[in-house]
């Protein structure tokens, strides 16, 4: 799970370089003009890498999730925990 983080998150901060307007000016910064969308197209890019990446994993959130929700207990309305259909009194 780490890999996959660090993965997105490099490919945010790759995206984001192409695009800044401080000390250094990135190719796609030049062409808007100097307009520095460095911050916005970062987390675009990181956020939509993690989420593919993640819906792809084997390992992924949705698993973890099931897996979850299957190991807790049920909490249905009618229980009849300690009634008579269950323990067998008459």
């Amino acid at each position: 799970m780490f890999g996959l983080g660090a993965l997105a998150l490099t490919a945010g901060t790759a995206a984001a370089a192409l695009c800044v307007n401080t000390l250094y000016t990135g190719p796609l910064a030049r062409v808007l003009g100097g307009v520095d969308l460095a911050l916005p197209v970062g987390i675009a890019v990181a956020s939509a890498v993690y989420a593919t990446l993640m819906r792809r994993s084997r390992d992924g959130l949705g698993m973890a999730q099931r897996a979850w929700a299957a190991a807790r207990p049920s909490r249905s309305r009618g229980s009849d925990r300690g009634s008579a259909a269950t323990t067998g009194a008459a």
